[in-house]
């Protein structure tokens, strides 16, 4: 998901910004809190807007998650 994120920002010209959280992770989520609110597995993503609403949600691993993301991009921004 954050190889998609980088192709996606450059391919469309928006700004994402991924971030990983979990443990072992830049953001550890050492008590579990993250994981229990995201209602994604571990290899599932989810794109929150600047407001941290959440924009889109994908439960689980895709085969193509450039594709996956490009497409929930670009329904969010209606284009």
């Amino acid at each position: 998901w954050r190889e998609a994120a980088v192709q996606v920002s450059r391919r469309l010209g928006v700004s994402i910004v991924a971030v990983t959280v979990g443990l072992g992770q830049s953001n550890a989520d050492v008590l579990g809190h993250w994981a229990r609110l995201r209602e994604t597995s571990d290899d599932g993503c989810l794109l929150i807007r600047p407001d941290r609403v959440v924009a889109w949600r994908k439960h689980g691993r895709v085969g193509d998650p450039t594709s996956e993301l490009a497409t929930a991009v670009k329904q969010i921004l209606r284009r």
